[in-house]
């Protein structure tokens, strides 16, 4: 029996897509491994997990505890971005119902009824001494921060550029039914 005759001219294009494949695969037993601490995070960067316990099966589990641990951490960070963008929005709303950009019946959803009637009659007295003429200003939250009191009140603070100037708010925020409430605001 003789060997079949290989046409080494015209490659057949099976041949070529299996070189291909086979070059391939040499380039990536040549290249220098990577090693699996160059994905890793710097450890600053990082909060280290709590240690969890190996399954039968060699995976790892978190016990009942840490989980509510997890999940706590989690649902605090929720509550505590909602609590800032209630603070940056009902601060801002404040000044300008002081500046009569804004009407204070806009408010009333977020506060509760004295401190509403509070804001009231500051806008009303604000308006007295403003002056007819008064040009719109632009208005923007500069930032914001909070205290957590417990796991129901907060107390929070915001600045707001108005014009070429910076207001401050304090704000103190409680839980009211589903969401939440100004209970107390003083204006700077």
């Amino acid at each position: 029996m003789s060997a079949p005759s290989i046409d080494t001219t015209h490659p057949r294009p099976l041949d070529t897509l299996s070189m291909r494949v086979v070059r391939a695969k040499t380039l990536l037993d040549i290249a220098a491994p990577v090693k699996p601490e160059f994905f890793a995070p710097h450890p600053s960067r990082c909060r280290t997990a709590p240690s969890t316990v190996p399954d039968s099966d060699g995976s790892a589990s978190l016990s009942p505890a840490q989980i509510r641990r997890r999940l706590n951490l989690v649902q605090s960070a929720e509550t505590e971005r909602a609590i800032h963008k209630v603070v940056r929005i009902v601060g801002l709303a404040c000044i300008e119902a002081e500046l009569g950009l804004r009407s204070v019946h806009q408010l009333s959803r977020w506060m509760n009824l004295p401190t509403y009637e509070k804001m009231n009659r500051r806008s009303q007295l604000a308006q007295r001494i403003r002056p007819e003429h008064q040009d719109r200003t632009s208005t923007r939250t500069l930032s914001s921060r909070l205290n957590r009191i417990d796991d129901n009140i907060y107390e929070a603070s915001t600045s707001v550029k108005v014009g070429d100037r910076v207001r401050a708010a304090a704000l103190r925020l409680e839980r009211h039914r589903t969401g939440w409430k100004v209970t107390a605001i003083e204006l700077g």
